[in-house]
């Protein structure tokens, strides 16, 4: 990912053909050190919303750029036994993994990012980070912010935090490709019983939790149609597993994960209404694909490629011939 002066030098100086809600890293300090990084945050996203308005683009392209939330983090990932677990390793006894940023300090830094009216989006993976930083929304709940705060990768959520999600207004943001790309080695670090838990994508829409897809690249591929297919096919591209779906009871169907994808990404921000979609009123950014979607939906699926991309109404991309 590009710094935000990278993207503001696009928008002020090259032809721009997309639009970026940026995650602006949060403070690591506390006390004064900290409120001036915060301070510092905020003045950068006064500086990019008037720089961007500077250059008049938007009114002939759409929304284009702005500072829209704070990131953070509180642990690893499972592959390397980074992710902090309730429990032990299965195949690492003793070891539950060390948080990056501790559940206290991270109350702390959610407390004043929230406060300053800013959403947070903590990278949380191992069940026990998630439960930290849905201990760190809770108390922070009663701080407004324009658009919802969330939760990144949460790849293994123990039972008890689901209803939390909903309660608290957290949005799910997901990766579907590292799902898919992680059967290898999910069972063999948290075993049977809690591999159920993992990427929960159906039970987060089915208690009524926002579900938002992406790509998290260069983590797992950039394009949308892979991840839309591994969300509804939920197979491994290596052939574990049998080549079945794992945990098939956690698919989605192809409407829930395009809506993932697009939609729902866009009611995270201040461009709702502006983008998402296509309908009526919207800026017209579309693909055409190569073929028709099967229906329903078949593996057929993965050969389908983008011919045509369209950015507010205009071709920006043709694939070759």
């Amino acid at each position: 990912m590009g710094s935000i002066e990278d993207y503001v030098d696009l928008v002020e100086h090259g032809d721009p053909t997309l639009r970026i809600w940026y995650g602006h890293w949060g403070p690591a300090e506390q006390g004064k050190d900290y409120d001036a990084k915060l301070r510092s945050i905020l003045e950068v996203k006064a500086d990019t919303t008037r720089r961007v308005a500077t250059t008049g683009k938007e009114g002939r392209m759409g929304p284009l750029l702005t500072v829209g939330y704070v990131k953070l983090i509180n642990d690893g990932v499972l592959s390397s036994h980074t992710a902090v677990l309730r429990d032990s390793y299965e195949d690492r006894k003793g070891w539950k993994g060390e948080f990056i940023t501790s559940p206290e300090d991270l109350k702390v830094q959610v407390q004043k990012v929230t406060a300053a009216g800013l959403p947070v989006a903590i990278h949380s993976i191992g069940d026990a980070a998630v439960k930290a930083s849905l201990d760190a929304f809770e108390g922070a709940k009663d701080n407004a912010v324009p658009h919802p705060n969330r939760i990144e990768h949460l790849e293994l959520v123990h039972p008890e935090d689901m209803p939390r999600f909903k309660a608290l207004g957290v949005v799910a943001s997901m990766q579907p490709n590292h799902g898919t790309g992680s059967i290898a080695y999910v069972p063999t670090r948290v075993g049977p019983e809690r591999e159920k838990w993992a990427y929960r994508w159906k039970n987060m829409l089915d208690t009524g939790v926002p579900l938002v897809f992406g790509a998290d690249y260069p983590t797992s591929p950039l394009d949308p149609l892979t991840q839309i297919a591994d969300a509804t096919f939920r197979t491994s591209p290596f052939g574990f597993y049998e080549g079945k779906p794992w945990h098939q009871e956690q698919k989605v169907d192809f409407e829930q994960a395009l809506y993932a994808y697009t939609q729902a990404g866009a009611s995270m921000t201040e461009w709702k209404d502006q983008i998402g979609s296509i309908t009526v009123g919207k800026w017209a950014d579309f693909v055409v694909l190569s073929g028709k979607v099967p229906q329903p939906l078949t593996p057929a699926f993965r050969d389908l490629k983008v011919r045509y991309t369209y950015f507010g109404g205009r071709q920006v991309y043709a694939r070759a011939p």
